[in-house]
């Protein structure tokens, strides 16, 4: 299957005999494990994708894949093979359930062959979710956990019943993973102090390297004055740490800016009725559930990001950046972008965004300025190149088949 995969069709249910199909050539054999399938159509599975595609363009590496099926043909994927790839159902459910484990990806782990085990020089798991496979293979491969999001600041604090239950697993093997993995890849300070915070461990900084998201090059940018006067903020709608912070924006700020002449545009997936009454009663255009937000972002001379909370990294923000579009947001919402003030502006509450909007819009110069800016820090930081030159860097610095955190951390 050229140009996306092998092994068995994608989004087919299969499992290919990684001891019959690795190739003697190679000699860096690796076992990757996601709960989310690489993919174009959201920020995780594009994360996914860019680490995935990656590995896989390394010279040395043969990977073998276990995940939910790839449902989308995905470039730079030859070297992938599929060893366990099918959706989850309910029996993966109660699997992970009744076994106390944080996600249903137990279910396809265990359909792994045991003479498939073998042989692995590293385990990449796409999240602290999979503890149970860091477990099995520490000290006898080396293991690479990559940090999507601290899962303590994730997940729903106030959760009860089953949901509190499954947090407590969530956390348990978040702490396996932070425990036993020979590398963590964290995408930016902020996280790696909270999980400083978090775990004990003494040596965490000297088994972390950063490693922030990216966005994969489109369309070239529009010249900024040939842009229409429009406001964007893009978002997963349904997300309520993205809603909430719209809401606040269109109360608190919103009616302070009309007077600019400018079109506010809030475009995402899956807004609950709240936003949408809101967004028509402020007058701005509601775009659900769009394709491509490339065409939207690429015509405005602002992106806001007016987050209240999340985690990791906002990939929308690297999105933006690559079309050269500037971006105002909050602490949380530009977490992991060192630079934010040279293209665009950090404030410290929605209340204060109005500001940093009126300056940049009313200065067309400094809009120019920024945008430029935006698309120079994306190539040098978050574009595919400068991505995947850090991941061949550390998979070069790798000694295959070591392994061997020791002992499990406690929680403080």
């Amino acid at each position: 299957m050229s140009g996306a995969c092998r092994g068995v069709a994608c989004g087919l249910i299969g499992v290919s005999w990684w001891s019959d199909r690795v190739s003697p050539k190679m000699n860096m054999r690796i076992l990757y494990i996601s709960v989310t399938a690489p993919s174009l159509r959201n920020g995780g599975g594009r994360h996914c994708y860019a680490n995935l595609r990656a590995l896989c363009e390394h010279p040395d590496a043969e990977v073998a894949y276990v995940g939910p099926p790839l449902e989308e043909t995905l470039a730079g994927l030859d070297r992938v093979t599929m060893l366990v790839a099918r959706p989850f159902g309910v029996t993966d459910k109660i699997q992970a359930a009744l076994g106390g484990t944080a996600s249903s990806a137990i279910g396809l782990y265990r359909e792994i062959p045991a003479r498939a085990r073998v042989g692995f020089d590293v385990v990449f798991c796409e999240t602290t979710k999979v503890g149970f496979a860091i477990a099995e293979f520490a000290g006898k491969a080396t293991t690479v956990c990559c940090v999507h999001n601290v899962e303590l600041d994730f997940m729903n604090r106030g959760a009860r019943g089953f949901s509190r239950l499954a947090a407590r697993n969530v956390r348990r093997s978040e702490a396996t993973s932070v425990g036993l993995s020979d590398r963590l890849l964290v995408m930016h300070g902020h996280d790696l102090t909270r999980l400083q915070g978090i775990y004990a461990e003494a040596d965490i900084r000297k088994r972390v390297l950063l490693h922030p998201v990216c966005a994969f090059e489109g369309r070239p940018p529009l010249a900024y004055g040939a842009r229409k006067k429009r406001i964007v903020v893009p978002g997963s709608l349904d997300q309520r740490y993205n809603e909430v912070g719209i809401l606040a924006f269109l109360a608190e700020c919103w009616p302070s800016l009309q007077a600019l002449g400018v079109e506010l545009v809030v475009a995402g997936r899956n807004p609950r009725p709240i936003l949408k009454r809101a967004v028509l009663a402020a007058g701005a255009v509601l775009v659900e559930n769009p394709p491509s937000m490339e065409e939207i972002i690429r015509d405005a001379r602002l992106v806001l990001v007016p987050d209240v909370g999340g985690a990791g990294m906002k990939l929308r923000v690297a999105e933006a950046l690559s079309l050269g579009v500037p971006v105002v947001g909050t602490r949380e919402g530009l977490f992991g972008y060192e630079e934010a003030n040279e293209f665009g502006r950090v404030v410290p509450s929605i209340a204060t965004m109005a500001d940093a909007v009126r300056e940049i819009i009313t200065d067309p110069g400094l809009g120019e300025r920024l945008a430029v800016m935006a698309r120079r820090i994306w190539a040098q930081q978050y574009s595919y190149t400068a991505f995947s030159a850090r991941v061949r860097a550390w998979m070069d610095e790798l000694e295959p088949g070591l392994g061997g955190r020791g002992p499990k951390l406690s929680q403080r």
